[in-house]
């Protein structure tokens, strides 16, 4: 699914502020979420796989109707964590309010590009073969973990020296990552300076994505 695509699902399917006179018609309505909304609205943006979010504005609504910003709150998280901070935040709201998220819309990546991309990322010396199968060494924190789960790769096999991950049977791509940075953490803090070597597959996508391969907790 292109961009464009998933900007005009989430218009029809949210609520819009109307474009002001004399607005340049390019100009997109911005999206202004009630807070009751906002959990169904990220879920949304997880499902079309838009997790670059980058912040978000309070709104409250006047007794002209108008709405006046009462608070921004900047996501400074690695960008797989930024749906599920975003979640969070949106419990400590007033439901009397509204949100306004800032975020990028990207095109679904093919396979092929992502192979390119790991392939290109000099600091990882990511071993990728041409059917996507993955091999990272000599890690020494979990940003490439990450990396890789936001590339859609579904790890199989985390392993120091001294032990192992086995994640082959964790299907969700949220649960795989809380999985590996909590288990990579526990190593590190146990013995500083640990190395991590990470084994996966790029899996091909197409949004909208199935419950599993969103970056969001399952709601209960």
């Amino acid at each position: 699914m292109d961009a464009a695509t998933k900007d005009r699902l989430l218009l029809q399917e949210f609520e819009a502020l109307p474009l002001r006179a004399n607005t340049p018609a390019w100009v997109e309505p911005e999206l202004i979420v009630p807070v009751p909304q906002a959990p169904a609205f990220l879920c949304r943006l997880a499902e079309l796989d838009i997790g670059l979010l980058t912040g978000v504005e309070v709104l409250e609504r006047q007794p002209d109707q108008t709405l006046l910003m009462i608070a921004q709150h900047t996501f400074t998280q690695d960008r797989t964590l930024c749906l599920s901070a975003a979640l969070d935040f949106v419990k400590w709201q007033s439901t009397d309010h509204c949100l306004l998220f800032s975020y990028h819309v990207l095109d679904d990546v093919p396979r092929g590009v992502r192979i390119n991309l790991l392939r290109n990322k000099p600091p990882y010396d990511a071993q990728v073969s041409d059917d996507g199968q993955v091999d990272l060494r000599d890690l020494t924190d979990v940003k490439p973990v990450l990396d890789l789960i936001w590339f859609h790769t579904r790890l199989l096999h985390v392993t120091t020296d001294g032990g192992a991950l086995d994640l082959t049977d964790t299907p969700g791509r949220f649960e795989q990552l809380e999985q590996a940075t909590r288990w990579i953490t526990d190593r590190q803090t146990r013995t500083p300076g640990v190395r991590f070597q990470v084994r996966g597959v790029l899996e091909p996508y197409t949004s909208p994505l199935p419950r599993e391969r969103w970056l969001l907790p399952v709601l209960r």
